[in-house]
């Protein structure tokens, strides 16, 4: 995954691309103490097609990242232009935000991204 931080506080997940130093990635993005709402075109990667090895990388770092992802992260906007599997997100989205330690919002439409964004930053 690659993470674009032109548009900061949006930050989108590019899981097309694979950065070998996504973690200092997200480390720069704490460094900065500002909070910042993740977004991405479609769910991320499913981790059960990853490797084992990097399965549980992704597991361990968020463990000992999620106080940081809680404190920085507004939450995340993820676009489904499908509806069916936005509806199936939406379910899934409430255990995926206790997981990760921050709202996950599903929309259908990428000009609602905006407003989602402005939503979830005046949150906390």
């Amino acid at each position: 995954m690659f993470l674009d931080t032109t548009d900061f506080p949006l930050v989108r997940l590019c899981t097309e691309y694979n950065e070998p130093d996504w973690e200092s990635q997200f480390d720069a993005l704490f460094a900065r103490a500002q909070r910042f709402v993740l977004f991405s075109v479609g769910a991320p990667a499913d981790e059960q097609d990853a490797p084992q090895g990097e399965r549980k990388q992704h597991a361990l770092w968020l463990k000992r990242n999620r106080p940081a992802l809680a404190q920085w992260c507004a939450g995340a906007v993820i676009v489904h232009t499908s509806h069916t599997l936005a509806v199936a997100s939406r379910v899934m989205a409430p255990a995926m935000a206790k997981a990760f330690g921050f709202p996950i919002r599903i929309i259908e439409n990428e000009a609602d991204v905006s407003a989602e964004v402005a939503r979830l930053l005046g949150q906390k």
